[in-house]
């Protein structure tokens, strides 16, 4: 029975710490400093009662008088946070809103949770006998664990309040240093082949040379992506980066996959890329392309956001003769890509 009764507070203090600490764990492993302050931050409280929870398992494993009382003030807030529940998703039963589509299950949840725990605490009451009935040194230790813990829990919140501030005015500066980067970096596109369909007009193949130039070196937390596009298309008011790209599966295509630790160095990077349409979404015409390449600078040692280079190129048409084929995209009428999508 002791086992039981310092299992239950042990298990959710346990199931607490896991959900508190995998957030910052993630974070560790790539955004920017405030990212991960954010993280920490938000952690800070849950950590805190994950431990508490656990001292009081301790405690009540042992017998200890504090460790009774505790074990009551537990059992009694989680009674009371499980009514909450009930009476708040009671107001959303009659909703047809997406909270409504939950309610009745998430009232089953929490009207067992506050059974259970109304049974833990009227089943701790009924053992008090079997508790030490005078204070012990081990009580006056889990007093001071858990001042400790509550004072810690609140300097470590102050603490990162202020380091979520310079960590904010540090990622703006590393931001501002990831567009300074790439503002510095300059993409031409050369079509070294290609195929169009005499008949149609389309873009069957093309093998391109992209030389990259940077003014200075510097490393990128991900392999650049390219997206490939008429000019019309990448004008049109719906178009959105990255869901009509031609080539491939019809997004982004990642490039630079030969090296190990994606980065540019100072100076012209030249880079070919060999690209059939594949699956993608929109037959484009010989003409005026779009190409976007999109950098993600590291600085900091963290990732900075996407920065795109947009820069033009021809695609000749086919000629048949001294024929050329049927009208080639200018940019400057509207994109039979984006037509053809919002008529579907």
């Amino acid at each position: 029975m002791r086992v039981i009764r310092a299992g239950l507070p042990a298990l959710i203090g346990t199931l607490i710490l896991a959900f508190a600490v995998m957030p910052v764990l993630s974070g560790l492993q790539g955004g920017g400093r405030q990212d991960l302050v954010d993280r920490v931050l938000n952690a800070c409280f849950p950590i805190a009662i994950g431990i508490g929870l656990l001292l009081v398992a301790l405690a009540l494993y042992r017998q200890l008088r504090l460790g009774l009382y505790a074990g009551m003030v537990v059992a009694a807030l989680f009674v009371v946070a499980g009514l909450g529940i009930l009476v708040l998703e009671s107001s959303f039963l009659n909703s047809r809103e997406f909270g409504g589509i939950f309610a009745l299950p998430v009232m089953g949840v929490a009207a067992a949770w506050s059974t259970i725990w109304i049974l833990y605490g009227w089943r701790l009451g009924k053992a008090r006998s079997t508790f030490a009935s005078a204070w012990q040194l081990g009580d006056r230790l889990l007093a001071v664990g858990l001042a400790v813990l509550v004072a810690a829990s609140i300097g470590a919140n102050v603490v990162f309040n202020a380091l979520d501030e310079s960590a904010s005015v540090a990622d703006a500066g590393d931001q501002l240093q990831a567009q300074a980067l790439v503002d510095g970096t300059t993409l031409a596109v050369q079509v070294k082949e290609q195929t169009v369909d005499a008949a149609g007009g389309t873009v069957g193949y093309l093998k391109l040379a992209l030389i990259v130039t940077a003014d200075q070196k510097y490393a990128l937390f991900n392999r650049p992506t390219l997206c490939l596009t008429d000019l019309a298309t990448y004008q049109d008011p719906a178009y959105k980066s990255g869901n009509v790209c031609w080539g491939g599966d019809g997004t982004p295509i990642s490039v630079m996959d030969d090296i190990g630790t994606p980065g540019l160095e100072a100076g012209p990077t030249a880079i070919d890329v060999d690209l059939t349409r594949g699956a993608s979404r929109c037959p484009f015409p010989a003409g005026v392309w779009n190409a976007e390449l999109t950098l993600t600078p590291r600085t900091g040692g963290a990732a900075a956001d996407p920065h795109a280079i947009n820069v033009t190129f021809e695609v000749q048409p086919a000629t048949v003769g001294e024929t050329a084929a049927p009208p080639s995209s200018t940019g400057q009428e509207p994109s039979g890509c984006m037509a053809s999508l919002v008529s579907k």
